[in-house]
């Protein structure tokens, strides 16, 4: 049976887009003619919105607020992206100060309309979604000979009552979905759309009621009272009714990845999902009072916006991603329309940072000047060989229709490109995929400036004219960019060629910033001799043509990296190496295969040891009783072996490691790295399967490199583990009383339906990941480590233990 879904944008605004738009476009002279009865409506009054909370489900700690600004504490005036995150207590550093969504183009009288923001001295942003109404009611879009005044043609509003009520965000876990799922079905055979499950009711978790209120609460539908849109965030509806009804249908909010569609392609259609291990949701708009900063006119654009991270034990932990869908609300088509997404990255000190850029990624990135990040008042450094920070703008907005099936390339390009294979994904998706029109916009444009002390135009933007140039990959006053030097003509070592992208390093060999126009050179701010700033850079999509109910996306990763090989671009490479991760975890739809979730892990402390105890509680646990059993449809793709037979794509449960963490500001993501991390105990089935190798990709080396994950003892399965030494002592190991020890433990599974041999090339579809490890906690939530106190046990519970 095909599976019901109601997708965030459908409703009056997607009939809306369809009907109207060629209407609308036909109409746009009647704009100019009568531009004094549609101009804009009065500023709805909004208060600013005040919502905010931190995203921290892995490795990472930032701050987002409703009304736009991103990353940045503006109460303590500090930056507040921390990466890696620490215990309270711990040197906490910071990657980025402050980010945020711009968008702007001009209107057809060549006025411009723009919403931005940098670090929230005004509002360019309020909450709440905007009415979908266009008019009084004597609007009719199917009858244009009765609207040739427009006089009844109505802009898109928001009251501040309604601004007021959704300054807030909705926070869900997909474990918390899934269990509910489970318990719904469980305890409601034969309602519609319940398949028929073999656990009782009374086997089966009830959902806490914090779970059920975030469930029940979710933002399914807007206020059609208020003229919102009635379909408003993603939801599966189980009986197809058109409501949501959690509690009485078993609606819930929708993951893809929980019940596919039978009717969406991954790539043709990402309007569709919730993404993420955890999510957070919210709604917002720019036309809830006057742009007080930028001073820009609105566009009537409403933002339905996740942000969104995975908990694993590789460099997915210290990723956040983020993902907008954007609906003009507004009345008028703009022209030359970009969007942007604009990043004040501080890489601890922010005083002594670089820009710059990978062309083929769609990713830019900040580093620090030098390789020592030294502390800069309250601004911890993050001392030798400073960490990368960047972001993949994976896909931004369509590019304008021409009924073709565009490929990546203009032809001036083509040649060299079939003659160098090189590909350059970060320039949009959808290309060549036989899919009319679904052609998007990656980065096209990667412009930088500095703080308050670079002089105009290379310095923040003051006013909308000023954001709107640095979007279109000029500098402030609308000048060009040139290849070289500092990228304005007659700067040392410029060049008179127009370039979109600046400091490409050696990521553009085919000259596709500069239109084709080869220049061999490397260019970065070290070839330009630049000093070290205080950098911003924005990375725009575009330019294209925005047209009234126009529904776009843009998804964005934040990556990084850091490097220990004692050289400038150290960070920057290891970024790159995580970012080949970021763009595959998005051409996958971000669907994430789940190896078998930790187990939950116990400590009783005595007199200098300490006993690790095991255990999966809950039918919630993938790995309840050991029964882990996994089919990996993501991974392994071969269809058939060489005798004709299936793979086998199923994973199943084959043991436990436990891990002693240096200290509390090392976590899951450095399990592999024997410095801040070593292995203490280990178990695993009695089935003749004890050392495990993977072949992992290694991009330095451009090929597959075995890496020994597991050596297993083959002697059975154990629960408890007594642990007497320090494994990172370096002279007396045994456990010190009073002193605080960290732990984790995970799962592991085993699949080698083909023995990887890499000298074998008839042998390439063998399995090069035999081995998976926990990436969740026995809760859902994230892998974190477990503190031990040795000490003598005779004070616990009065004496009496």
């Amino acid at each position: 049976m095909r599976k019901q879904f109601l997708l965030v944008a459908l409703g009056f605004s997607v009939l809306w887009s369809n009907s109207a738009l060629s209407y609308l476009g036909e109409k746009d002279l009647k704009y100019k003619e009568n531009k004094d009865k549609i101009s804009q409506s009065k500023a709805a009054g909004c208060a600013p919105a005040t919502a905010k909370l931190y995203l921290e489900f892995n490795d990472v700690r930032c701050l987002i607020e409703n009304g736009g600004s991103m990353f940045q504490d503006r109460a303590a005036g500090v930056a507040a992206y921390e990466i890696p995150k620490v215990a309270d207590g711990g040197t906490k550093h910071y990657a980025i100060y402050a980010g945020a969504l711009w968008m702007g183009g001009t209107d057809i009288n060549g006025q411009l309309k723009l919403a931005a923001i940098r670090f929230r001295s005004g509002n360019d942003f309020w909450s709440g979604p905007l009415t979908v109404t266009p008019g009084s009611g004597n609007f009719n879009p199917f009858n244009p000979q009765g609207n040739d005044a427009f006089k009844d043609f109505g802009e898109a509003t928001i009251t501040p009552e309604q601004c007021l009520a959704y300054d807030k965000f909705y926070t869900i876990r997909k474990a918390e979905v899934i269990a509910f799922n489970s318990w719904f079905e469980a305890c409601n055979p034969g309602l519609p759309g319940v398949p028929v499950v073999d656990v009782s009711c009374n086997d089966v978790e009830v959902p806490s009621n914090e779970v059920l209120n975030r469930i029940e609460n979710w933002p399914a539908h807007g206020d059609v009272s208020n003229g919102q849109d009635y379909y408003l965030a993603p939801f599966y509806d189980r009986d197809a009714d058109g409501n949501y009804n959690p509690l009485t249908a078993g609606d819930y909010p929708w993951y893809d990845d929980i019940l596919e569609r039978d009717d969406i392609e991954c790539g043709a259609d990402r309007r569709i999902s919730l993404f993420g291990d955890e999510t957070h949701w919210w709604v917002f708009n720019d036309k809830g009072n006057i742009h007080t900063e930028t001073s820009g006119e609105p566009i009537g654009m409403e933002i339905r916006a996740q942000a969104f991270a995975f908990a694993t034990n590789d460099e997915i932990n210290r990723m956040t991603f983020y993902n907008y869908e954007l609906i003009n609300r507004g009345t008028q088509t703009l022209y030359e329309t970009y969007f942007s997404q604009f990043l004040d990255a501080d890489v601890g000190n922010f005083s002594d940072d670089y820009a710059g850029c990978d062309v083929s990624r769609g990713l830019g990135y900040m580093y620090n000047g030098d390789n020592n990040d030294e502390t800069n008042g309250q601004n911890a450094g993050y001392g030798l060989n400073p960490p990368a920070i960047g972001v993949d703008f994976f896909e931004g907005p369509y590019k304008d229709p021409d009924g073709k099936d565009n490929g990546y390339y203009p032809s001036s390009l083509l040649d060299a490109i079939a003659d160098s294979g090189i590909v350059y994904k970060g320039i949009g998706i959808g290309f060549g995929d036989s899919i009319i029109d679904n052609e998007r916009f990656g980065m096209t444009r990667f412009t930088y400036f500095t703080g308050s002390d670079a002089v105009f135009p290379y310095q923040d933007p003051t006013n909308a004219a000023q954001y709107y140039n640095f979007m279109k990959g000029k500098w402030a006053n609308g000048s060009d960019l040139v290849y070289g030097g500092l990228g304005y003509a007659g700067s040392s070592g410029a060049t008179s060629t127009l370039s979109t992208y600046m400091f490409p390093g050696e990521s553009d060999p085919l000259g596709w910033a500069t239109n084709g126009v080869y220049v061999n050179d490397t260019w970065d701010e070290t070839t330009a001799n630049n000093p070290p700033k205080d950098r911003r850079f924005v990375q725009s999509a575009g330019p294209f043509t925005l047209k009234p109910g126009a529904v776009n996306n843009i998804t964005v990763g934040i990556v990084y990296g850091r490097g220990f090989d004692g050289d400038l671009f150290s960070s920057v490479r290891a970024l790159k190496r995580a970012d080949t991760k970021a763009q595959a975890l998005f051409d996958a739809c971000f669907k994430i295969f789940d190896p078998p979730m930790a187990p939950k892990l116990s400590i009783q402390e005595l007199n200098n040891e300490v006993i690790l105890m095991l255990d999966n509680p809950g039918l919630a646990h993938n790995n309840y009783k050991e029964k882990y059993l996994v089919e990996d449809e993501i991974n392994i793709t071969i269809d058939t072996l060489a005798d004709g037979s299936e793979p086998d794509r199923f994973y199943r449960f084959e043991g436990y490691q436990i891990f002693q963490l240096k200290n509390s500001s090392t976590s899951i993501s450095d399990i592999s790295d024997p410095t801040k991390a070593q292995l203490v105990a280990q178990c695993d089935i009695e089935n003749g399967v004890s050392r495990i190798i993977n072949f992992e990709f290694d991009e330095s080396l451009g090929f597959a490199v075995p890496v020994e994950k597991v050596n297993g003892t083959n002697n059975g399965i154990k629960h408890t583990f007594s642990i007497t030494e320090d494994f990172f002592a370096l002279g007396e190991r045994t456990l010190v009383n009073y002193k605080t020890y960290y732990y984790v433990a995970i799962a592991y599974a085993y699949n080698n339906f083909l023995e990887y041999n890499p000298n074998d090339p008839l042998l390439l579809g063998g399995q090069q990941t035999p081995y998976v490890s926990s990436r969740l906690g026995y809760d859902g939530g994230s892998i974190a480590a477990v503190s031990a106190i040795p000490h003598n046990p005779i004070s616990e519970a009065g004496g009496t233990v």
